[in-house]
């Protein structure tokens, strides 16, 4: 349940600074994230890596959400990432962006303005922020709170950036380390390297022997391993962690 966002003290901030420095695995830094949301009186966040302007969805760059799955399929399908103006200040800002559901949209044109505040205010999330972040590497995203509740204070801000920005450090090397103790199966890999090169699962399946079901199986398996949210995200990440590169001709 969340608690008033007037308590987040001193020692509470604290505790999240250390509990983000212990956790384990990045499925242990989601969870507190989640936490951290529902603590500030968030219902909603979200995690992801800045989209590049060519880019035309938002799903495959999110790398941890609990959005309702509803309200990401809509937003892809009406093609709202192309006009974005939050997407557009963080691709050139490193301050906190604040998100109010009618003031943010009214760059858009009238008719996507209108489909995007009516599905954010279907899903009570009128209000929120988002905190630009880099990695270890100095690649660019963001980890974002969202709700109804008013925007937050500037000392709640303040915290939230910071926390935000810690786990977002943080995430590369728990990522990296869950990748490497993924264990994938050399069937897994097959599959995981042909999906990569742009193979349906019905293509994978006349490769490999096998069928078309056993191949959506193994890249199934392969995604939950790795925390991957859809396929285009898995393969991101083989990518990103050298997994196909390493085995790629084995």
């Amino acid at each position: 349940m969340a608690q008033d966002s007037s308590t987040v003290d001193a020692d509470l901030f604290s505790e999240f600074y250390e509990k983000v420095h212990a956790v384990e695995s990045a499925h242990e830094l989601f969870s507190l994230i989640k936490r951290i949301a529902t603590t500030f009186g968030f219902a909603h966040y979200s995690i992801l890596y800045i989209p590049e302007t060519v880019e035309t969805e938002l799903r495959p760059h999110l790398v941890s959400t609990d959005w309702p799955e509803q309200l990401l399929v809509a937003y892809d399908e009406h093609g709202l990432l192309e006009n974005s103006p939050i997407i557009k200040k963080l691709r050139s800002g490193r301050s906190p962006v604040p998100y109010d559901l009618d003031a943010a949209n009214l760059d858009r044109p009238s008719q996507e303005q209108l489909v995007t505040v009516n599905l954010f205010r279907n899903h009570r999330m009128s209000r929120g922020v988002y905190f630009p972040c880099f990695d270890s590497r100095g690649r660019k995203g963001a980890i974002s709170f969202f709700g109804d509740r008013e925007l937050p204070s500037l000392e709640e801000t303040s915290k939230l950036h910071i926390l935000s920005n810690y786990c977002f450090n943080r995430l590369y090397t728990l990522l990296k380390t869950d990748t490497a103790d993924a264990n994938l199966t050399p069937r897994e890999l097959e599959c995981l390297n042909l999906a990569a090169k742009g193979k349906t699962n019905a293509e994978c399946s006349e490769v490999l022997g096998i069928s078309e079901n056993t191949v959506a199986g193994y890249l199934a398996s392969t995604a939950k391993k790795l925390s991957a949210r859809n396929k285009a995200h898995l393969i991101a990440l083989a990518f990103e962690f050298g997994i196909l590169n390493r085995h790629e001709g084995e």
